[in-house]
């Protein structure tokens, strides 16, 4: 018989005004879910076309040409100039001294024509905007924009003269952003900007200096990106490996985005599914409040479609306002945070609203609603009148079973369709939906064990296992949502604090503490002395000398190698590979292929290759390698590949040379140091008198500053996080609300029979709270197995489990978990016993 739509619909909206039992749960839990998946997806949106409508400035022009330790010929920087203006970079990293401090800083020297879109914005002590004449020689002393880490880490000021290794530079005032400086890298160095025409007289641009040259590049219009770079390439072969359009910088920084986007989406899709239970249990009680309605349809000639039609446009109608909210939420957010933060942001944001993640969330809202109402609407369905005026209910049919599934099915394919890596995401949901049911089998298996266990305990203990042990049991109805919530939570605490031990704890116990660069081969002994003397208790194992030089890999067997073709390791053909040479392998290095050269070889060139680096690139033992070192083309044949522990202490090289021939080009060596924090000021200040010009890198400073970036970063993740852990709590809620009716005439009966109202309270926060602490162990041990795959097989690093905010989530969770039972079992035994078994209905 075909469903009477106007009635049902006009039956489901009057049937609403009266209110019903577990709306708001219903709204709350599909509000959360809905709001993560819309926020985290506007965000994304938001940054993604900030990136493109700002790329050329983000960039610095149309296409960026960066070489280590060389520059363009003149006749290239004139073919360069011929398609577009043109805007030259250098930068040399030296050690600079303040009255205060002395410290490693970058030096970025920028020509008349930078930047070429945009302009630099600093702050200068006259008040005006005019960077340049602040950069300009006075008093025979170039001057220079400071941006602030060079007044925090040196405490310089305004005004004062900065020491170099062979001169001096003024700080007229402070840098404070680049156009570009979005895609212009991380500083590991306290940054200054110089005039170009001062690189000469600063005496920092010859042999010894380690520096990098860039050009910036805005096409003539009508020309093409991709044209520009093939042409290039063509004409300069030599200089085309490392060459980047505008298109490539921004897409890098647009795929960190769309990572976050996918790990956010995922998080939003898995509060959802936390929410699930609560949608589930607030749905069951509103097909319980109107069993008698329900009946009364069904004796007057309604059948059970028509029934169930009203209560799906019911749930439609209640899905519809949580959709509202939610989308109106999720849009907000990122515009008041933009609002708000704007200029501290680390990407460009678009303010605006976007339909396209708010549709997403629309639809996987509504479908969540039907997915996990469509149980208990189905037994609303086939439950007959005589049936639900004994409040009963009967079992959920088989196809509304089926139902559910496909709706569930639909709801990953949604959060798939929606990501721009639709396989990672069905995966992650699909994670997430397997770890549900593993926690509502847990929560079954607890059920059991309460029945085993029930009949050896008494007083209030009893009665608390007596209620999970019974058919209201909140396990299998609240640990799904409360353990996928915390098993988020769990793993993103436990990923965050092993990565920032690695940096803060045990990165220093295998990495060197301070690093000297470009030690001359006649202050190398001069170096060892000293060191020697600052750091008397320092060990050979914790001092490693290195001779170093830069060289650049050509070709294999006359055929010149391409670095686009390399994917792991592109670095390996890219300008500026340290080498270096030496008699007899390096601990614990070890030979894979091949033989070592004998420790008194005196003959051809030689070569030893890391293995990794060279499969990839396709060289093999005897391979006959062509590098370009200062200038001059050598040729080296390969004679073994090694294994190389890139994160142990000591020079870790892919090229290591037969000793005999670059000896002749006197290289500087490369010092690596493990000191006390106390030892590296006595080591930096004795190296100093040595000789200026020698670069201290101090790794302890730049492990730490990396530290407070990554923590800082991991906030918005996790509070991004807490959503699923509130749905989960919403939904614990929902179940908990589910069954006050049963406990508040449960309650009735016990008192009637001589129980003690604190006796009843006492049991039922103890039910609840066992019911959350079991949820949150095994969302922890599953979140913790998550984070341990993932830090220990993926980023392949040491694992450490934070004890202390473990124990602290589960602390809490119990205490919650009590305090909610007490708010419940007060509740539920705050009625006098004679009112609730005589009234009929509840108060």
């Amino acid at each position: 018989m075909d469903i009477r739509w106007p009635l049902i619909i006009s039956l489901a909206v009057s049937d609403l005004r009266g209110g019903a039992k577990g709306l708001t749960t219903f709204i709350t839990c599909l509000v959360l879910g809905i709001f993560a998946i819309a926020a985290s997806g506007s965000a994304a949106k938001a940054f993604q076309t900030g990136l493109a409508n700002e790329s050329q400035l983000l960039f610095g022009g149309d296409v960026r040409l960066a070489f280590a330790q060389r520059t363009l010929p003149e006749e290239a920087v004139i073919w360069l100039e011929e398609r577009g203006r043109v805007a030259q970079l250098t930068e040399v990293r030296v050690m600079g001294e303040s009255a205060q401090a002395r410290r490693l800083v970058e030096l970025v020297f920028i020509d008349d024509n930078y930047p070429l879109l945009g302009d630099l914005t600093v702050a200068l002590p006259n008040g005006t905007t005019d960077w340049r004449a602040a950069l300009a020689q006075e008093n025979n002393q170039w001057g220079a924009l400071a941006y602030d880490r060079v007044f925090n880490e040196l405490s310089a000021v305004t005004g004062e003269s900065l020491v170099l290794p062979q001169s001096a530079v003024t700080i007229t005032g402070q840098a404070v952003k680049q156009p570009d400086s979005l895609t212009s890298g991380f500083a590991f160095a306290p940054r200054l900007l110089v005039s170009a025409d001062a690189l000469a007289d600063l005496g920092v641009a010859g042999q010894g200096f380690r520096f990098q040259s860039e050009y910036r590049v805005l096409l003539d219009d009508g020309l093409s990106m991709t044209t520009f770079v093939e042409d290039f390439k063509a004409a300069w072969p030599d200089y085309a490996t490392d060459v980047q359009t505008r298109e490539q910088g921004v897409n890098g920084l647009s795929g960190v985005i769309g990572q976050l986007e996918l790990f956010l989406g995922f998080i939003g899709l898995s509060a959802l599914i936390a929410g699930g239970l609560g949608v589930s249990a607030a749905a069951r009680g509103i097909v319980e409040s109107r069993q008698k309605s329900i009946a009364i349809l069904k004796s007057l000639g309604a059948t059970g479609g028509e029934v169930q039609a009203v209560l799906a446009v019911q749930i439609g109608l209640m899905a519809f306002i949580a959709i509202i909210i939610g989308l109106v939420a999720g849009a907000l957010t990122p515009l008041g945070v933009l609002a708000l933060y704007g200029d501290r942001l680390p990407f460009p944001a678009n303010a605006a609203i976007f339909p396209e993640p708010l549709f997403y969330a629309a639809l996987a809202g509504l479908v969540a609603a039907f997915a996990f109402a469509a149980m208990p609407l189905g037994a609303g369905r086939v439950t007959p009148p005589s049936s639900l005026f004994r409040a009963g209910q009967g079992a959920t049919p088989r196809r509304e079973r089926i139902i559910a599934l496909g709706l569930f099915l639909l709801l990953l394919m949604i959060g798939a369709t929606a990501s721009d890596e639709p396989q990672m995401a069905f995966v992650l949901g699909l994670g997430a939906a397997v770890s549900f049911f593993i926690f509502w089998g847990l929560g079954k298996l607890v059920q059991q064990g309460a029945r085993i266990v029930r009949p050896r305990l008494g007083g209030f203990m009893g009665q608390a296992v007596s209620g999970l042990a019974g058919l209201g049991s909140l396990a299998p109805r609240s640990a799904p949502a409360l353990g996928l919530g915390a098993a988020l939570l769990f793993a993103l605490v436990q990923i965050q604090s092993n990565l920032i031990s690695q940096i803060r704890d045990i990165a220093p116990q295998n990495v060197p503490s301070m690093v000297l660069f470009q030690v001359p081969l006649d202050k190398v002994e001069a170096v060892d002395i000293a060191v020697e003397e600052a750091a008397p208790e320092i060990s050979e194992e914790d001092y490693r000398r290195t001779p170093m030089i830069s060289a650049r890999l050509i070709s294999r067997n006359g055929e010149r190698l391409n670095p686009d073709d390399m994917e792991d390791n592109r670095w390996f053909l890219e300008d500026g590979l340290d080498v270096t040479y030496a008699a007899s392998p390096r601990e614990p290095e070890r030979l894979v292929e091949g033989e070592w050269w004998p420790a008194d070889y005196a003959g051809d060139l030689l070569v030893s290759l890391e293995i990794e680096v060279a499969q990839e690139a396709g060289i093999g033992v005897n391979d006959v390698l062509t590098f370009d070192i200062l200038g001059r083309q050598i040729d080296a044949r390969v004679i073994n590949l090694r294994s190389v522990d890139w994160g142990g202490f000591g020079g870790n090289f892919a090229v290591m040379f037969s000793p005999g021939t670059l000896e002749a080009a006197n290289p500087n060596s490369i010092v690596l140091m493990r000191l006390t924090p106390a030892q590296d000021d006595l080591v930096a200040a004795a190296v100093a008198k040595i000789d200026p010009g020698i670069t201290i890198f101090r790794v302890r400073e730049a492990l730490d500053a990396a530290a407070r970036i990554f923590g800082q970063l991991t906030v918005a993740i996790r509070v991004i996080a807490l959503v699923a852990l509130f749905s989960g709590i919403a939904a614990c809620f929902a179940a908990l609300t589910a069954g006050m009716r049963a406990r508040i005439y449960e309650g009735a009966i016990q008192r009637a029979l001589g129980a003690d109202q604190g006796q009843l309270v006492a049991a039922t926060s103890l039910e609840i709270a066992l019911t959350a602490l079991v949820a949150v162990i095994a969302g922890g041990a599953i979140g913790l197995f998550a984070a341990w795959y993932l830090v220990v097989q993926i980023f392949e690093a040491t694992w450490i489990v934070a004890w202390a905010e473990l124990f602290t989530m589960l602390g809490i969770t119990a205490v919650l978990g009590a305090v909610a039972g007490v708010i419940m079992a007060w509740v539920a035994t705050s009625q006098s016993p004679h009112q609730v078994l005589t009234a009929g209905e509840l108060r």
